[in-house]
C-alpha cells in the first residue's frame, strides 16, 4: 500500500484521470452530449480500474517470476558445487585404489644412500645438500601437520598418532580379543594407568628412524620413551609419512613389529613429493574402511557396534542411536566429540591461525579481529573434551603468534575481543595452568583496558588494539550498547585475580555500578512490582540511559546474564549485583512476559520505544538456563521464588525447543514472532549455529535431571549434523531452515566450537566434568573458577600474602 504514495503512483493516477476527462469532452461533441457523458463516464472509470488491476497483477507475477529465477539460480549453483565435490572425491578415491608399491618405492628411494661407493669424505660433501633438503622438508612437514592427529581402531584398541608430537594407545571399551596390535604391547601392563598407554613422544634429540637400519629421512621419525611394557622396555613408534590424497592426516596402518615397537603409516598430501601419486592403504582397498574408525575413542567404537557394526566415519549420521534421553549416553557424547573433531580438522586444514573458516569455500574468512579468533575461542572446549594434543599445539601457536600488537591495525569490536579472545585465554589458563595463555591474556587485557576512556568511564564499543584509539559505531547515533558495556565484568574480574592487578577489576566494576546508579527504581523503565528494565542505549558522556527500547535478545542479553554471574563469581559478596538481577527478572515478568493464545507458548517479548513487540530472538533462549541456575544456587535465599523461577525456566525452554521442532530441518530460525492467528511464526529463517538453547538444555539437565532435556539436545545435534555438516571439514549455518534442502551460508562461527558443541557435550557428560558450584560460564561459554570475594586491591594483597606465606 505504501507504493500508492510514491511519485510514480501519483503520476499514474493523473494520467488515468486525464483519459476520463478526454472521454467526456468527446462525448459532448455528440448531439446527445450531456446524457451520453453521464452514461459513458462510469464505463471509463470501470475500464481504468481494470487497467490498474491488470498492471498490479502483472507486476506481482513478474516479481514472483524474478524471485523464483533467483532462487533457482542459487539452487543450480549449489547443485553444481555438489557435483564438483562429488567428482573431486571420486577422483581422489580412484587415485587411492592402486597398491602402494610405487609410493613406497619412492619413499624407500629417499632412504637409500645414493652414493654407496663414494669415499667417506666425498660422500659427506655430496650428502650435505641432500641433508639440507631433508631438513627443509622436515620443517615444512612439521609446520603443515601442526595440531593434527590421526586415529585408527584395530580390534579393541584405538590409536592416536600426532606426527612430530606424540602417540598413544587406549582401550576401546568392552571385552574381547586384543586385536592385531596386542594388549597394550606384547607383555602388556606397565605405565599409562588403566587401559591407556603412551607409545612415545617426539624429541629433536632423538635421531629420526627406529633402529640402526631405519631410514633417516624427512618422512620418517621416531616417537620414543613411551610407557614401559611389563618387561621394562619403553614403548616407541616409528612414524612414516606417506603421500596421501587429503591434507588432513589419516592413519593408514598401525602394527606392532616387535615387542613394544610399533610402526605407524600416516597418509597426508603434505608429504607428497613432486609428481608422486597418493599411496593406497596397506592391503589395498578404500581408506578408512578396513580397520579405521573415525570415532577416535572407545565409546564411539561401541557406537559403531550399536549401529550394526559398521565403521562410523566422518560424514556419517547417528540416527541409529536410541533417541531416549536415558540411552546410549557415552556414544552420544563421543558422537559430539567427533563433530568437534570434524569442525576442527576443517579449520586447521584450510584456515589455521585465521579468525573464522568458510567450509564450502575451503578457505579463511577475511579477518575482523586478527588474533586467530577460532583457535583461541576453542581452547576451553579442546581441554574439556580431552583433546590434549590439539590443545597443546594451539597453546604453542598462540604463544608464538598472538599479541595485541599483531591485531588488525584498525578499530575492532571491544565486546567480541573481550568475550572471545580475552575470555578464551583466561579460561584456557584456568583449566590447564598453561602460563603462555595467562601472559597473552594480560597483554590483550592491557590493550582492551584503554577502551575505558569515555567521559563516563564506560568502555568504547570499538578499540584499536595497536594504538589504543577508541570509537563508537555510527549506527548507534553516538550511544553505547547495553550488552557491550555490561558484559565485560567476568573476564576483567578474573584477570584482576590472576594478574594481581586491581585496575582490571576497578574499571569493569565501575561500569556495573554506573549502570545501577543511573537507573533509579522510580525511572521510566521501572515496573509495577519493583522491577527494572535497562534500555539498549547508554550515553558515553555520563552513563545515562537513553530511550525506552528493551531486549533480552540482541544488544541487551548478556548484560542481564552478567548481573547474576558476576554475583556468583565474586563469592556472592557484591549484593548490588544480586539486586540488579532480581530487579531485571521482575521487570521482565511485569512488562515483557507473554503467552500465545494459539498454543500457550510462553515467551519474552521486546520493547520498541516503550511499545511491547511480540518477538523473541533465539539469543534470548539463554534465559531459561539463567533462571534455572539462579533458582538452584540461590534456593536457600528464597525457596518460593526459586520454585517460580524454575517453573518459568521450563516454560521458556519449551518455547525455545519449539523454535527447532516446528521447522522442517529441525534447526531453529534467528527469531520468531507471535500473533493471535498464527501463534509462533518465523521472523528470519536463517540459522548461525547459535548455542543459547543448547546452553539452557544443559543447565536444566543439571538442575532437574529430567531426561527430556537430553532427548531434545540429541535431536538438536542430529539436525545440525544432518544439514550443517560439510564433508570436507567443518559445519556451516543455514540460509533458510524451512527449505526442503536448505542452502548453507559458508561460515563456521567460532561460537559453534566455543559454545554450541561444548554445551551439547556437557549435556551428556557426568556432573563432575564441571561442577557448577565451583565454576561459572562466561557469555561465550568459557568456564572460570569462582572466587571467594571481589578482587579489589585489599583482596589482592591478602591473597598475595597468603600465597607467599
Amino acid at each position: 500500500m505504501r507504493a500508492l504514495g510514491t511519485p510514480q503512483a501519483r503520476g499514474s493516477a493523473r494520467t488515468i484521470g486525464g483519459g476520463v476527462a478526454a472521454a467526456g469532452i468527446a462525448a459532448g461533441v455528440d448531439s446527445r452530449s450531456a446524457t451520453s457523458a453521464r452514461r459513458v463516464s462510469p464505463l471509463c472509470i470501470l475500464f481504468a480500474v481494470q487497467v490498474m488491476a491488470f498492471v498490479l497483477l502483472t507486476l506481482g507475477a513478474f516479481t514472483m517470476f524474478t524471485t523464483s529465477r533467483i532462487e533457482h539460480a542459487e539452487t543450480v549453483k549449489e547443485l553444481q558445487r555438489l557435483r564438483e565435490d562429488k567428482a573431486r572425491l571420486e577422483g581422489e578415491l580412484s587415485a587411492l585404489r592402486p597398491r602402494e608399491a610405487a609410493a613406497r618405492a619412492a619413499g624407500g628411494a629417499l632412504a637409500r644412500d645414493a652414493r654407496p661407493s663414494a669415499p667417506p669424505a666425498d660422500a659427506a660433501r655430496a650428502d650435505a645438500p641432500a641433508a639440507a633438503a631433508v631438513a627443509g622438508l622436515a620443517a615444512r612437514l612439521r609446520d603443515a601437520l601442526r595440531g593434527q592427529c590421526a586415529y585408527a581402531t584395530v580390534g579393541w584398541w584405538t590409536y592416536e598418532v600426532c606426527p612430530f608430537r606424540s602417540a598413544r594407545q587406549y582401550h576401546a571399551g568392552g571385552s574381547g580379543g586384543s586385536g592385531a596390535a596386542g594388549a597394550g604391547g606384547a607383555g602388556g601392563g606397565g605405565g599409562g594407568g588403566g587401559d591407556a598407554f603412551s607409545l612415545g613422544e617426539f624429541s629433536d634429540e632423538v635421531v629420526n628412524g627406529a633402529g640402526a637400519n631405519a631410514p633417516s629421512t624427512a618422512r620418517v621419525h621416531l616417537l620414543s620413551n613411551g610407557d614401559a611394557c611389563a618387561n621394562g622396555r619403553k614403548r616407541q613408534v616409528r612414524v612414516t609419512l606417506l603421500c596421501g590424497a587429503d591434507r588432513a592426516a589419516q592413519l593408514a596402518q598401525v602394527r606392532e613389529d616387535a615387542e613394544c615397537e610399533y610402526v605407524a603409516d600416516v597418509a597426508t598430501s603434505a608429504a607428497c613429493l613432486p609428481g608422486e601419486r597418493p599411496a593406497a592403504p596397506a592391503g589395498g582397498g578404500e581408506p578408512g574402511v578396513a580397520e579405521r574408525v573415525g570415532a577416535k575413542s572407545g565409546a564411539l567404537a561401541r557406537l559403531a557396534r550399536s549401529l550394526g557394526g559398521a565403521a562410523v566415519v566422518e560424514g556419517s549420521r547417528y540416527e541409529g542411536l536410541a533417541r531416549a534421553g536415558t540411552d546410549a549416553i557415552d556414544e552420544k557424547r563421543e558422537a559430539i566429540v567427533e563433530a568437534f573433531r570434524h569442525s576442527w580438522r576443517g579449520y586447521v586444514e584450510f584456515a589455521w591461525g585465521r579468525d573464522e573458516f568458510q567450509p564450502l569455500g575451503k578457505k579463511a574468512k577475511p579477518d575482523w579481529i586478527g588474533l586467530g579468533l577460532t583457535a583461541i575461542d576453542s581452547l576451553s572446549t579442546l581441554h574439556l573434551m580431552g583433546l590434549t594434543a590439539e590443545f597443546e599445539s594451539t597453546v604453542s601457536w598462540i604463544s608464538e603468534h598472538v599479541a595485541a600488537s599483531r591485531a588488525l591495525p584498525r578499530p575492532i569490536s571491544f565486546f567480541e575481543a573481550t568475550i572471545r579472545c580475552l575470555g578464551g585465554l583466561i579460561s584456557g589458563y584456568e583449566l590447564s595452568g598453561a602460563q603462555p595463555l595467562l601472559d597473552k591474556a594480560i597483554d590483550i587485557g592491557d590493550a582492551l583496558l584503554r577502551a575505558f576512556a569515555t567521559p563516563s568511564g564506560l568502555p568504547y564499543s570499538q578499540i584499536n588494539l595497536r594504538t589504543g584509539a577508541g570509537g563508537i559505531a555510527s549506527w548507534t547515533k553516538g550511544n553505547l550498547l547495553l550488552a557491550e558495556v555490561g558484559t565485560v565484568q567476568l573476564e576483567f574480574f578474573k584477570l584482576a585475580q590472576l594478574s594481581g592487578r586491581a585496575d582490571f577489576y576497578e574499571k569493569a566494576a565501575a561500569a556495573f555500578t554506573l549502570l545501577d546508579e543511573k537507573h533509579p527504581r522510580t525511572g521510566v523503565l521501572a515496573t509495577k512490582n519493583g522491577g527494572r528494565l535497562w534500555p539498549l542505549y547508554v550515553s558515553p558522556a555520563d552513563g545515562s540511559l537513553v530511550g525506552t527500547s528493551v531486549s533480552w535478545g540482541a544488544m541487551g542479553d548478556s548484560f542481564y546474564e552478567y548481573t547474576l554471574k558476576a554475583y556468583l563469581l565474586v563469592g556472592r559478596k557484591s549484593p548490588a549485583y544480586l539486586s540488579m538481577y532480581r530487579d531485571a527478572v521482575q521487570g521482565m515478568r511485569d512488562s515483557l512476559l507473554a503467552t500465545s493464545p494459539v498454543d500457550g507458548s510462553v515467551y519474552v517479548a521486546e520493547m520498541a520505544n516503550g511499545k511491547v513487540v511480540p518477538k523473541m530472538d533465539h539469543l534470548a533462549c539463554f534465559l531459561p538456563g539463567l533462571l534455572a541456575l539462579g533458582s538452584w544456587l540461590l534456593r536457600a535465599d528464597d525457596p518460593a521464588l526459586a520454585d517460580a523461577d524454575l517453573a518459568l525456566a521450563k516454560q521458556l525452554a519449551a518455547t525455545c525447543w519449539k523454535m527447532y521442532s516446528k521447522q522442517h530441518t529441525g534447526v531453529a530460525p534467528e527469531f520468531v514472532r507471535f500473533d493471535a492467528v498464527r501463534g509462533m511464526y518465523n521472523g528470519q529463517n536463517h540459522n548461525l549455529l547459535r548455542p543459547e538453547t543448547a546452553e539452557s538444555l544443559f543447565i536444566l539437565w543439571r538442575v532437574t535431571k529430567d531426561p527430556l532435556y537430553r532427548e531434545q539436545g540429541w535431536a538438536m545435534f542430529l539436525a545440525f549434523d544432518k544439514w550443517c555438516r560439510v564433508p570436507s571439514g567443518g559445519f556451516a549455518g543455514l540460509k533458510d531452515v524451512t527449505r526442503e534442502n536448505p542452502l548453507k551460508d559458508d561460515t563456521m562461527q567460532s561460537f559453534w566450537l566455543a559454545e554450541t558443541l561444548k554445551y551439547l557435550y556437557l549435556l551428556f557428560a557426568d556432573d563432575d566434568k564441571l561442577d557448577l558450584t565451583q565454576w561459572v560460564f562466561t557469555t561465550e561459554a568459557h568456564p572460570i573458577r569462582i572466587m571467594s570475594e571481589p578482587p579489589d586491591a585489599l583482596a589482592l594483597r591478602r591473597w598475595a600474602t597468603a600465597a607467599s606465606g
